[in-house]
């Protein structure tokens, strides 16, 4: 029903959205999609008192402001929900999509097989109980580590076909592993490298189906857990434990050679934490930088020819420092899971940009090593609700220029207004583009604003007094600093 004593209003913002006001109701559309039906849809926002529609702005993060006659102002944000959302209350280890865009998934060592085009859930039923891990054979096949029911020390390696049916079996040579997992990948030639079960990288040769045993115990302790595994650029395995980073560097005639990094309190530029999560290689230089996430200690960068970290944490803008995940975009960027959101972190400003619950994840928490990039260049990190999908292109429209501005200063604790006794300003400090202080006139404290109401409380500044300060200083979230001497 039409009421006749309430006109039809209707606005056009600068980006060519239509915003029509009809019967108490607020409609949008862009104007290349206007149709004839379009009132006959569910209105953007719905009021018995908004009948009139005084004046309409956008902003620069593309945010309508409305002016009602009398009841607010209304602010319609444009539906920018970027993260895809699967498979809500399962809690997921690892997972990966395979050649056949199926997505398999680890949940308590249950192998689940799921199309995330049709399953809003994970399957009732697994494929596989009591796995490790499962790695695809570039054959069209794969690779399944597995232990015994009963004896969790009996270790099996098993081919399966593309319908994951057991082809062929051999037995592995472990001891001490206890509920630790066995993680497993594969080098350059096809053949699988396997840690976690036992102190000992296992080689299996798939041309002559054949295990070779190279002990780091003397490095590592069997009983500690590995995080996950990644071979670099030089063919060098890192592998990610509770205790260290072990580095294993294969030699010409056969076996490793291995380096472990370790925390030193008294090393400023020693790794961060001894709990590794994951590594990867820098996307740009590869061969000079490898990014280490840390549990508990942040992100490094890890300098490979000078052999030093270099360390980002929480103060520094990351949402937390228990780092769990880390995959890099194709511009460069690296995207890290952590207990406390999703960041993007750009690897020539080192800055980013942090993502929460509210923006759409699955939770604030993410499971350490679960993620995985797949050949479209889709982003997955699962945790404790699931997997967020998502394609990092969708992040690269960068926020138009907004203008910082600087407006209140105080010196020596005292608020200073134009034409005070004090005699420092004379207009206001907004427009004032120089200070004149005497000697005694030694604690400044300047406050700053920034008009951007679009997450507002994401943004993080920097400061620097040119001629004192040799580099910018991270201020955080805090919207002043202060100079003192």
């Amino acid at each position: 029903y039409r009421n006749p004593a309430i006109p039809t209003q209707m606005r056009v913002d600068g980006r060519g959205n239509v915003l029509i006001l009809e019967n108490k109701g607020l409609y949008k559309a862009h104007y290349t999609q206007l149709t004839s039906d379009l009132l006959n849809t569910p209105p953007l926002y719905q009021s018995e008192n908004f009948v009139l529609f005084n004046a309409l702005e956008s902003d620069q993060q593309g945010n309508d402001w409305i002016s009602t006659g009398g009841y607010g102002l209304l602010k319609e944000v444009p539906n920018t929900r970027k993260f895809e959302h699967y498979f809500k209350g399962s809690s997921i280890w690892t997972l990966f999509e395979d050649s056949y865009n199926r997505l398999i998934t680890n949940h308590f060592k249950a192998f689940y097989i799921a199309n995330r085009n049709k399953d809003e859930h994970l399957p009732l039923k697994p494929i596989f109980k009591d796995v490790h891990a499962v790695v695809e054979d570039g054959k069209g096949g794969y690779w399944q580590l597995r232990n015994d029911t009963v004896n969790y020390s009996k270790m099996t390696l098993t081919g399966l076909t593309k319908d994951f049916k057991a082809i062929r079996h051999y037995e592995l040579k472990t001891i001490g592993i206890g509920e630790n997992l066995g993680r497993m990948c594969k080098d350059k030639k096809g053949n699988l490298l396997i840690t976690g079960i036992g102190s000992s990288v296992i080689e299996f040769d798939t041309l002559r189906k054949k295990f070779n045993y190279f002990s780091y115990k003397t490095y590592i302790p069997d009983n500690m857990g590995v995080y996950s595994n990644y071979l670099d650029r030089q063919d060098n395995l890192w592998i990610c434990t509770q205790n260290g980073l072990l580095k294993a560097i294969p030699l010409t005639k056969g076996g490793y050679q291995f380096q472990v990094f370790k925390h030193n309190p008294l090393e400023s530029n020693s790794i961060a934490d001894n709990q590794v999560s994951m590594v990867l290689d820098d996307p740009k230089q590869p061969d000079h930088y490898l990014w280490i996430a840390t549990h508990g200690g942040g992100l490094d960068q890890f300098n490979k020819k000078e052999g030093t970290f270099r360390h980002f944490t929480a103060k520094k803008g990351l949402p937390n420092d228990y780092i769990v995940g880390i995959l890099a975009d194709d511009n460069a960027n690296l995207w890290l899971s952590t207990y406390y959101g999703l960041a993007q972190f750009n690897t020539k400003t080192f800055t980013g940009t942090n993502f929460t619950s509210k923006d759409g994840l699955q939770s604030d928490e993410f499971a350490v090593g679960s993620c995985f990039k797949n050949k479209a260049g889709e982003m997955m990190f699962a945790g404790v609700n699931g997997v967020n999908i998502f394609h990092p292109s969708d992040f690269n429209n960068k926020k138009q220029n907004i203008t910082l501005k600087i407006n209140r200063l105080t010196v020596n604790n005292q608020d200073i207004l134009p034409f005070d006794k004090t005699g420092i300003l004379e207009q206001s400090i907004e427009q004032t583009h120089e200070l004149d202080l005497s000697y005694d006139q030694n604690q400044v404290t300047f406050g700053f604003s920034l008009i951007d109401f679009d997450n507002a409380s994401k943004n993080r500044f920097s400061y620097q007094l040119v001629g004192i300060d040799e580099d910018w200083i991270e201020a955080g979230t805090a919207h002043y600093v202060n100079f003192s001497q």
